[in-house]
């Protein structure tokens, strides 16, 4: 059961990635995948009936031979555990993701290839899997390829406001590579690879001095608002804090559209987007920190379902005011991330990158830890840490990109928080760059309309 060649490299390594088992092992994975045991979602813990298992199989080094050969012993298991199920599949995102970036063969994926694959996981398990998990793999596939012309969803009315166009990302080349980006305006900026894998960068100077204190007076104009938010475990809100920190969005008006603008046209150059991609997406949001504060590790966007429509194209329920990014009713797509240092702080309040450039076996090492995720506690344990200075900026992609150069796959490595602030305040501004599916990219912002009379 062996393929060779540039399409059953990729056979091997889509049809190990799709097949996430559970274990039926009490309190324990099983002895005989110990090695692939990933837990995937902090919510599971060893404690659970099921462990997530998956065989990594060292795709990250793009060991084909043994990820096949690997793949067969997961078969021999699977036809032992007849109960397998199709779960959490951010892992396989993460997987699928890389190896194609990591080949650069992205471009040369076709139809034929994961049609192929389809077909062959099909026959492999069809006397052991349902019609659902069937159904499972096909959309989980669908979601990574790009679609189909006549899939493209068209806005109500047909009129197109703005067609959002496909993405390129800043590469980073490796860790401590510097490069010079033309951000418009004849100007240029300093962009300083922090980590590959996801793509962070550090950008010294992106503001002014007057800059970070207009947002802060800004912020403070408008009022902030308190923030505590508990940990969700098992559906069920725990008594342990997941950040605590005070936050304001900064919406347009009419006094503060041209620093706006001019604020957006910068992240836009840096990022290589139209304005419109920045402006489209929510309001800059601003948060601050007092000792004592912090944001554990989480992550910006979320798991994509291609068929659903992104957060910022329409809006979900409603409670008490607050229109909520119900992700049961829309993605939120935020492909990157830029966060600017309003002030410095006297101590603490790192941003983390507890994943950043980590391999996978790695990364299950430190899931073992329940906590994993408490910054409170992991905070000198990240790979990646960034130390608050005024008028730096950091920008880290969520998402991988599809073939067709729009939101592909979120990147699990994305995973970041705010480290406790020790001494002093930390001030940060946070743009959240929201970018659709290439089948919703014809429709419209509903932040477009929203501040449209500003604008």
């Amino acid at each position: 059961m062996r393929t060779t060649g540039k399409s059953g490299r990729l056979q091997a390594v889509l049809v190990i990635l799709i097949f996430l088992m559970y274990s039926t092992q009490e309190g324990h994975c099983d002895d005989d995948v110990a090695s692939s045991c990933v837990k995937l979602d902090a919510d599971v813990t060893r404690d659970n009936v099921a462990c997530s298992t998956i065989g990594h199989a060292l795709v990250d080094t793009m060991d084909t031979n043994t990820a096949w050969n690997y793949f067969s012993t997961i078969v021999e298991f699977m036809y032992h555990k007849v109960e397998c199920i199709m779960t959490y599949i951010t892992i396989t995102a993460d997987h699928l993701q890389t190896t194609l970036t990591h080949e650069k063969q992205s471009s040369e994926i076709s139809d034929d290839n994961a049609d192929s694959v389809k077909h062959d996981a099909h026959n492999k398990f069809s006397g052991m899997l349902n019609q659902d998990f069937k159904s499972s793999v096909d959309k989980l596939l669908s979601d990574f390829l790009p679609a189909d012309e006549d899939a493209t969803v068209q806005p109500e009315g047909g009129e197109v406001v703005f067609e959002y166009p496909k993405m390129e990302q800043i590469k980073p080349v490796n860790v401590g590579h510097e490069q010079s980006v033309d951000i418009g305006d004849e100007t240029s900026v300093k962009v300083i690879t922090l980590s590959v894998n996801p793509p962070i960068f550090e950008i010294p100077d992106f503001l002014s001095n007057d800059d970070c204190d207009y947002i802060i007076d800004e912020s403070n104009n408008h009022g902030l608002q308190t923030i505590r938010w508990f940990a969700t475990v098992n559906n069920t809100v725990s008594n342990k804090e997941q950040r605590i920190s005070n936050q304001t969005d900064v919406l347009p008006s009419k006094e503060n559209v041209a620093f706006l603008t001019k604020l957006q046209k910068r992240a836009a150059g840096l990022l290589g987007v139209p304005v419109e991609v920045i402006k489209y997406s929510q309001p800059l949001v601003v948060g601050q920190y007092w000792p004592g504060g912090f944001y554990h590790s989480h992550l910006d966007s979320n798991i994509v379902n291609a068929d659903k429509p992104c957060c910022f194209h329409m809006n979900c329920s409603v409670v008490n005011g607050k229109e909520l990014e119900d992700t049961h009713c829309c993605n939120k797509c935020r492909m990157a991330t830029m966060m600017y240092y309003l002030n410095n702080v006297e101590e603490g309040g790192e941003t983390a990158f507890p994943f950043a450039d980590k391999s996978l076996p790695d990364m299950n090492r430190s899931m073992q830890d329940q906590q994993w995720h408490n910054l409170t506690k992991n905070c000198e344990q990240a790979s990646v840490r960034v130390k608050p200075q005024k008028g730096k900026a950091i920008l880290w992609y969520n998402h991988f990109l599809d073939k067709r150069g729009y939101l592909g796959a979120v990147n699990t490595r994305s995973y970041h928080g705010g480290c406790n602030v020790k001494k002093g305040v930390k001030w940060v501004g946070i743009h959240l760059v929201q970018t659709p599916h290439y089948r919703h990219r014809l429709l419209s912002s509903k932040f477009a309309i929203r501040f449209a009379d500003v604008y």
